[in-house]
């Protein structure tokens, strides 16, 4: 850890950007409404110079003929946590079409009487960063989110 914060610190020497370093993870579930369910899956580390990830959430309606919604995130470019939550956005595709994808998660740890994990998604159009086109979020009914906040430093 040590190593990672000096790194940060020499990387952002002369630079006026913030740069945090962390990471979120995770899989599971929420219920997206009383007929369908939401399954996801994520990976989002965010390094000094860079933030690599993905995400994919398929909501699929609980009857065989309701094929649901399918949203990707290829390409992260913002990244925040704290030290149980994280936020993350980029782009990606709905359904077929490019979008805007942000995404909230909770940890909230793996104690008997911590408050539940929870991951909300919202996906905008393109065309218009206020025009949404699709939202589901709440506590997880199955699975776990990791957030693990290291550091954040401001150049000069």
């Amino acid at each position: 850890m040590k190593r990672a914060l000096l790194i940060l610190t020499i990387l952002s020497v002369g630079s006026a950007a913030l740069a945090q370093v962390g990471a979120t993870y995770g899989k599971g579930s929420i219920k997206v409404s009383d007929t369908s369910v939401g399954v996801f899956s994520f990976e989002v580390y965010s390094m000094p110079m860079a933030i690599k990830g993905y995400l994919n959430h398929i909501e699929s309606g609980l009857a065989t003929t309701n094929r649901g919604h399918r949203v990707s995130l290829t390409s992260v470019d913002k990244f925040a946590c704290t030290a149980h939550n994280a936020a993350f956005a980029g782009f990606g595709v709905f359904d077929g079409q490019k979008a805007r994808v942000e995404v909230n998660v909770y940890d909230g740890g793996s104690s008997a009487s911590a408050r539940a994990d929870t991951f909300t998604i919202v996906v905008y159009s393109v065309d218009s960063a206020t025009k949404v086109l699709y939202k589901a979020g709440g506590p997880l009914a199955s699975g776990d989110i990791v957030v693990r906040c290291l550091a954040t430093s401001v150049g000069g």
